[in-house]
């Protein structure tokens, strides 16, 4: 779209800098380095980058936002029983991954979560199995993403 078709004069306030063209869609998706810090349960690493997601999914609803979260406590639960159903947990993983892109399908809202936890999935579920301390950190990355999405609400304004 160009200046012409928004009824804007050119000017540096209505130009679109080159650097900032892909940061958004960048930002859409966690980099290598992200993933493998999360996946390795770096606890610093996991807060600060729950802390970027969370500002990114800022208009979701808390209703939204808890949808999500339900699997992971049912999968910390299982973590906490000491059942070792890495199969089981990789199958949950990747049926979270497809309900979470049928969310951002209908909500382009919650593609910043879709990209970030669906490359995490995949990145967790190699060979068919989940690994025990990769799902503990990805229930500690989502417990802190909720957390702090919630922790972004003005006072007195539920959603």
């Amino acid at each position: 779209m160009d200046h012409r078709s928004q009824g804007r004069r050119p000017g540096p306030g209505n130009q679109q800098r080159p650097s900032d063209s892909g940061r958004a869609e960048d930002r859409k998706r966690p980099t290598e380095q992200q993933v493998s810090d999360i996946l390795e349960h770096k606890p610093d690493r996991i807060d600060e980058l729950a802390g970027e997601l969370a500002n990114q999914i800022s208009r979701l609803t808390h209703s939204q936002v808890r949808n999500f979260y339900a699997p992971f406590v049912r999968l910390r639960g299982e973590l906490a029983a000491g059942q070792d159903r890495s199969k089981e947990h990789a199958r949950l993983l990747l049926m979270h991954k497809a309900r979470t892109a049928y969310m951002a399908a209908r909500d382009r809202k919650a593609e910043p979560l879709s990209g970030w936890f669906g490359t995490l999935f995949t990145k967790a579920t190699r060979d068919g199995h989940a690994r025990p301390q990769e799902v503990r950190a990805l229930c500690d990355f989502a417990e802190a993403v909720v957390a702090y999405h919630y922790s972004k609400e003005p006072k007195g304004e539920e959603q």
